[in-house]
């Protein structure tokens, strides 16, 4: 088994199988991997791909990803959403429309996107309206 103290020595395949094994052959029923074990495939990483150390030492893809979390490696498991953006409120329209401008048949719904990736949802606005909304999104980039 490679020594969990020894930084040092860069960790071979071999050397990580064999002490994964050994490992599996003296744990009791489901007990985490330890941590030398974690630092070992970490340390495979600088010289392996990640699913040929996974695929060999019998990893899940899940186990790893939630110990990299765990370590800071990555920033959560949650997926990323673009941040919301707050409008301006002097064009907040739909507040102050007359209702026959509401309840137009020339509404529409809109759906725009940024390149930094926060998206403005519009529906039931006039053209016009939704026009002034994206320009002032626009500007708060």
């Amino acid at each position: 088994m490679l020594p969990s103290n020894d930084s040092s020595q860069q960790p071979t395949l071999e050397t990580a199988i064999t002490a994964f094994a050994d490992w599996r052959a003296t744990r009791t029923h489901m007990t985490r991997i330890p941590q030398h074990l974690w630092d070992i495939i970490f340390k495979l990483e600088e010289s392996y791909k990640t699913s040929k150390i996974l695929n060999l030492l019998g990893i899940s893809g899940t186990q790893y990803h939630k110990e990299k979390v765990k370590r800071g490696l990555v920033l959560s498991d949650a997926p990323s959403s673009p941040p919301f953006v707050p409008l301006n409120n002097k064009l907040a329209v739909k507040n102050t429309m007359p209702t026959s401008i509401i309840h137009s048949p020339s509404l529409a719904n809109v759906e725009y996107k940024r390149a930094d990736g926060a998206m403005l949802v519009i529906n039931g606005l006039t053209v016009d309206a939704i026009s002034k909304l994206i320009a002032d999104f626009d500007r708060q980039c």
